[in-house]
């Protein structure tokens, strides 16, 4: 099993391998992008739990929007007497634009984790999402709050809008977006979720990619996991070919 870094490690993968990149996190982002650089040809699947890719950027600046958000929560904190965590969603909701708003209210109705990420990165070729200008307010936020939050209202916040969250605020740029998006129009890139079973092997929610999980020539681990003997199902999964 290969890992993501350093890229030097995907030099060998033969350009028409099939690819399996486990994760779907920036650093599997930078595996297609290196193979795409390498005039890779053959199918690379994305398999994570979620299915999906982060959220595309132009950037992540500081603006006053950030600012204004930040009173909004603050304002919203003290009329209800909770913390400032609590008022995060709702205010990024209302101020972050429609795709923020339909991902942290759970009611997204894309087909699917392809069609999402086609429409995040129409948004961003548009011009700056407004979300994007509320990202370093969100980040100041929960590296203040987090420390002095409960255990117990930290799940619930991760249980409710963190993963959603987290999405957005490790957003690819856009031009990795484009490479991505060129790669699912042609059919090479498949996005697909799922994991690994007890025995290591790939688990798919929906139906399979043709020949999986037999026909996989090269795996690499983007889960941010060490090493696979770190890792009960991991451990399991042989070295390279299935």
């Amino acid at each position: 099993m290969r890992q993501p870094y350093p890229v030097c490690q995907l030099d060998d993968v033969e350009q028409d391998d099939a690819v399996l990149i486990l994760g779907s996190h920036l650093s599997a982002i930078d595996a297609c992008v290196w193979l795409h650089s390498k005039e890779h040809r053959g199918p690379i699947t994305l398999l994570s739990r979620s299915g999906r890719l982060p959220a595309v950027r132009r950037s992540l600046l500081h603006s006053d929007a950030g600012r204004d958000a930040e009173r909004a929560v603050v304002n919203a904190a003290a009329r209800q007497g909770v913390k400032r965590l609590q008022c995060l969603a709702p205010v990024l909701a209302q101020q972050g634009g429609a795709s923020m708003a339909k991902a942290l209210n759970g009611s997204a109705s894309f087909r699917d984790g392809a069609d999402e990420f086609m429409a995040a990165w129409q948004e961003s070729e548009a011009g700056p999402a407004p979300w994007e200008r509320l990202m370093m307010f969100a980040i100041d936020a929960l590296n203040t709050e987090w420390p002095l939050t409960p255990a117990a209202e930290r799940g619930d916040f991760q249980q409710r809008i963190g993963a959603r969250l987290g999405r957005f605020i490790s957003a690819m740029p856009l031009r990795n977006a484009r490479i991505l998006a060129g790669m699912l129009a042609t059919g090479q890139l498949r996005l697909a979720a799922g994991g690994l079973d007890q025995a290591g092997r790939p688990s798919f929610d929906d139906a399979p990619p043709p020949g999986a999980p037999n026909q996989f020539d090269v795996i690499i681990n983007a889960t941010g996991l060490g090493r696979p003997a770190d890792d009960p199902s991991l451990r399991n999964l042989p070295a390279s070919v299935w």
